[in-house]
């Protein structure tokens, strides 16, 4: 398994990420992500590119926000270019040779929130453009379709977490519908009404077996077994039953 750094903007993605973690823990990889970070509402620059240097894979989820950029007087001379942190995150991951796993929304295909993207698009388009540049990437259009590529990505790449399961037994049908209706009658003197009845369905388009005489009510064992394989195979019953046949 792998060890894995997460990241992304928090105002639209952190529901996310949060769920892409758990997948990824329920997995057996070991994650890093800003939730983790508890002590501060924003960890620091040095904080977090330790962090990406800890691990083997660099995973970026990016929608529509450029997010926060640290300021530089953080650590002088780190970002004067006033680049956000996940950019930040992004090209160090990209300096230090780390596997980078890189998932962008699809915004001609999602329902995104007006709120959740930003007025000025620049900065964001740019960070998106030099991502499809540098490696391939995977699009998605909703958190589930997220949740699931990711799942999907990392189990190509690594496995699963355990060997599948051989596939479950096949169990025979219960029923094993051969027809569409079965006439029953109880008399030979009903047979002929039955046929009659039968050769309209049959005209239908219904697909029939032979008439059964003195197959109901069953009197026997066997006539009895007979109905029930009849019932089996058959999607409906249809029972001629004249005055005679009740009297």
């Amino acid at each position: 398994m792998a060890k894995l750094y997460v990241s992304c903007t928090t105002k639209d993605l952190g529901e996310g990420r949060r769920k892409v973690c758990n997948i990824l823990r329920s997995a057996g990889h070991d994650v890093v992500s800003m939730d983790i970070y508890t002590s501060e509402s924003r960890p620091s620059l040095v904080k977090c590119r330790e962090d990406v240097e800890k691990c083997d894979v660099y995973l970026g989820i990016f929608a529509l926000r450029y997010g926060w950029r640290p300021p530089n007087k953080e650590a002088p001379g780190d970002n004067p270019l006033g680049r956000a942190i996940t950019e930040l995150e992004y090209l160090h991951a990209k300096a230090r040779g780390k596997d980078r796993l890189i998932f962008i929304l699809d915004e001609e295909q999602a329902l995104w929130r007006a709120a959740l993207i930003d007025r000025d698009r620049a900065a964001i388009d740019a960070l998106r453009q030099m991502l499809s540049d540098d490696v391939l990437t995977t699009q998605f259009t909703s958190e589930d379709d997220l949740i699931a590529k990711v799942g999907a990505t990392l189990a190509k790449k690594y496995g699963a977490a355990q060997q599948a399961a051989p596939p479950a037994p096949v169990i025979p049908r219960v029923r094993e519908i051969k027809h569409d209706v079965a006439l029953f009658c109880a008399t030979a003197s009903d047979a002929t009404f039955a046929q009659e009845v039968g050769a309209c369905l049959q005209q239908k388009g219904l697909v029939m077996p032979a008439i059964s005489v003195d197959l109901f009510p069953p009197t026997t064992a066997a006539h009895f077994e007979k109905l029930g394989l009849r019932a089996r195979e058959t999607r409906s019953a249809l029972v001629v039953l004249s005055d005679a046949a009740v009297a």
